[in-house]
């Protein structure tokens, strides 16, 4: 289960296929979408040029908005993204929900390498209530901090964005993560599926495929419990998926 922001996306059930040019059709949408719900974007439609003649690269689309005196900024999942001339054309994702029970074993992602006391704070916090008190109170219980894409953050919530999380948690999440070939699952977007499995939520992604009869085997990179990582493999055809451990 996703609670999803806009109705773009509440369509998709498990094992959905879409090609390329509709993912890219169907971003251009939710750029409207979070226009008419009073986002601030870098740039009002996703561009692409040619970097070789074998691949598009996109343009820089940022997005942002502050809600309850609290701003969000999000990067779009075309953002800045590569992809061959070739999948473009002929590739196509299917839409898979990752269980929260499998999520839940996830124990770092970027810039946090360990989220022992983070889930501490989860399970005392009460979000309704007064939470920056009891961050305050971690914050001077914890102080250890280091250099992240920040100059220096406190490590027990280093990368966890407060507002970013209530934001999803009071309005929805805004879209699933697209993954390209290439890729490892989880490469990136590690603290958006810790903010969703926090939430109760399965974790929606795109995974990509060439051909929608043929067998995938995805593997993410090590971020679960004992450096492991979670092998999804799915059968579009029989509409099976099955995640291991390894």
């Amino acid at each position: 289960m996703i609670n999803y922001r806009f109705d773009l996306f509440k369509k998709f059930k498990q094992f959905d296929t879409i090609s390329m040019i509709e993912i890219e059709s169907l971003y251009q949408e939710l750029l409207g979408e979070l226009v008419k719900d009073g986002w601030d974007l870098t740039s009002n439609k996703f561009e692409k040029k040619l970097v070789n003649e074998k691949k598009y690269i996109y343009d820089r689309l940022l997005a942002s908005k502050i809600e309850n005196g609290l701003q969000t900024n999000i990067g779009l999942n075309l953002n800045k993204k590569t992809v061959h001339k070739d999948f473009y054309e002929n590739g196509s994702f299917v839409y898979v929900e990752i269980p929260n029970e499998i999520m839940k074993n996830q124990t770092r992602f970027l810039h946090n390498s360990d989220l022992t006391i983070l889930n501490k704070f989860f399970k005392e916090v009460d979000w309704d209530k007064d939470w920056e008190t009891l961050i305050y109170d971690y914050d001077e219980k914890y102080p250890e901090k280091h250099s992240t894409n920040k100059p220096l953050e406190f490590s027990w919530r280093a990368n966890f964005s407060v507002d970013w999380f209530l934001s999803i948690r009071n309005q929805g999440f805004i879209n699933p993560l697209i993954f390209f070939p290439g890729e490892e699952l989880l490469s990136r977007a590690t603290h958006r599926a810790y903010m969703l499995t926090k939430l109760g939520y399965d974790f929606p992604v795109f995974i990509p495929t060439r051909w929608i009869t043929k067998k995938i085997d995805f593997l993410s990179n090590d971020i679960f419990l004992d450096n492991k990582r979670l092998q999804t493999k799915i059968d579009i055809i029989e509409q099976k998926v099955e995640y291991n451990f390894k």
